[in-house]
């Protein structure tokens, strides 16, 4: 992947996490102040307690998606994202320009997907009970 590319898919995924936090957040100006505290030091108590409030506001699903975000955002800053999970091959950049926090290549996702299913239609044993895991994305 080239720099250029990191680049783009870093700054899409970005975006992407602002969009979710301000359908929830109510101002830009909250925005505002966690993206610049985060870029400033992201331990930071103030930027964590009000990252934490607006999360608590967001749905199930808009906080899955921000993880998402987030978990490829680090991906980003480890060296290994648009690295299949499965495979470790490269993940193409058309996937992740479509999904920019996909984890694994189309082949490893719909493995991954029919091995889910199967399971999924598989009788619980007596007292155990089982969840299905689901795909980390969900369309933005």
């Amino acid at each position: 992947m080239t720099s250029h590319h990191l680049r783009e898919l870093t700054e899409a995924l970005e975006t992407a996490r602002r969009v979710r936090m301000a359908e929830k957040a109510g101002t830009e100006d909250d925005l505002r102040v966690i993206a610049s505290e985060k870029e400033a030091e992201m331990e930071e108590r103030a930027q964590e307690e009000r990252t934490a409030s607006i999360l608590v506001s967001l749905s199930a699903h808009d906080q899955r998606a921000i993880a998402d975000i987030d978990r490829a955002l680090a991906r980003v800053e480890d060296g290994t994202y648009g690295e299949c999970e499965g495979c470790e091959n490269p993940i193409p950049i058309a996937r992740l320009r479509a999904i920019p926090t996909a984890r694994r290549c189309i082949e490893c996702q719909e493995a991954e997907e029919r091995r889910q299913a199967s399971h999924a239609t598989r009788a619980p044993s007596p007292g155990t009970g089982y969840a299905a895991e689901a795909d980390a994305f969900d369309e933005m």
